[in-house]
């Protein structure tokens, strides 16, 4: 089924070209000037006709159907290309992989999010080195000072001994 609009002749979903027959044309007396001249009419078919044309091209695989090893090629190899133009898909949305929609706002969003996620946790793993390494340095204060005082009793009692032996 053909649809008129604006004087241009649109063929319908369903794929058929018809010809607009004078019987569809609305019957008005030949000289108002709402009737096209011929020379028009067989422009717009002809439009019409390259325009099915172009439509059926978007269809038809880019690849043969079966390939060498007589297997049917991926889905994706039949597509058309993508369309990479910004203005065709709403704000922030833009082609990803295997030409799917990738809502670029929001993943720069998420990534956003990560990154300061990853800062706290190397600031949070950065102090609690530093925590570690002063109670590391406490351990061998305190460890050096029980060896001075169990070295300084063992010289005290082998001074007290030797004072006990003289007399």
């Amino acid at each position: 089924m053909i649809c008129k609009k604006n004087d241009n002749l649109f063929t319908t979903a369903s794929g058929r070209n018809l010809e607009v027959s004078a019987e569809d044309a609305p019957k008005t007396p030949p000289g108002k000037p709402e009737d096209p001249p011929p020379n028009v009419e067989m422009q717009d078919s002809t439009e019409a006709s390259e325009l099915s044309e172009r439509r059926k091209a978007l269809f038809e695989p880019l690849e043969p159907i079966k390939n060498i090893n007589g297997r049917r090629p991926s889905a994706e190899s039949l597509l058309p290309p993508p369309d990479f133009e910004s203005a065709n898909y709403p704000k922030g949305w833009l082609i990803g992989k295997k030409r799917k929609l990738v809502n670029v706002d929001e993943d720069s969003r998420c990534l956003e999010h990560l990154q300061v996620q990853l800062v706290d946790e190397r600031s949070k793993r950065a102090r609690l080195e530093r925590e570690n390494n002063m109670l590391q340095e406490q351990v061998n204060m305190l460890m050096n000072m029980i060896q001075e005082t169990e070295q300084m009793e063992d010289e005290g009692q082998e001074v007290g001994d030797q004072g006990q032996e003289e007399p």
